[in-house]
């Protein structure tokens, strides 16, 4: 059905439509990729059309809605994070080994499992769309309630928690750091008959 839709004479954006109905995600959104379309804007409201819609498609929402609801996390977040990690594709691999729609480690995937139930994650799981998606928010869960910021949050979906637990021990310091320098440095301004700069 796909090749039947991608060869045929339809117009560019009912060929996109086609394929998100028949769920040929990653499809239409490669092909719209290729047909971008500007956004616009009126009356504060974002007018869609069927390309641009490509571009933000919503696969596999009954399961996306039903996670999202049981981790507390915004769907929209899951789908940002869908789209760029995989492109919408199940079957994707990273040169590092994630896998997936959310491109989901194996080691991380196998510490998350066990939280559901399942004894041993297979790639079968991480491609799998419903299991990926729930991995994939449940981390996004643990993180929220690690981080408490959306920021780090999403920092750390991608780099890792223990990495960007790292930076912030890190940039505390080296803000300590630069405060307690510069303190020192107006004193040393004062003490030598210069204007006393202060820095907060």
């Amino acid at each position: 059905a796909r090749e039947i839709v991608t060869g045929s004479s339809l117009p560019a954006n009912d060929k996109l439509a086609l394929l998100q109905h028949m769920g040929f995600y990653h499809d239409a959104f490669k092909r719209a990729g290729t047909n971008v379309e500007a956004v616009k804007i009126e009356n504060d409201q974002l007018l869609s059309s069927a390309a641009i819609r490509a571009q933000f498609p919503l696969p596999h929402k009954r399961v996306l809605d039903e996670v999202s609801k049981k981790y507390g996390i915004n769907p929209n977040l899951v789908y940002a994070i869908m789209k760029t990690e995989s492109s919408f594709s199940e079957n994707a691999v990273s040169p590092r080994g994630a896998m997936g729609l959310m491109q989901m480690m194996p080691f991380v995937a196998q510490d998350l499992g066990a939280r559901l139930s399942i004894d041993r994650i297979t790639d079968e799981h991480l491609t799998n769309p419903k299991v990926a998606i729930e991995l994939g928010t449940l981390l996004l869960a643990t993180l929220k309630r690690q981080f408490n910021d959306h920021h780090l949050v999403v920092a750390a979906y991608n780099a890792g928690g223990h990495q960007v637990q790292k930076w912030l021990n890190l940039f505390k310091q080296t803000r300590d750091y630069v405060k307690k320098v510069l303190h020192t440095e107006s004193l040393y301004h004062a003490l030598n008959g210069q204007e006393l700069r202060l820095y907060f």
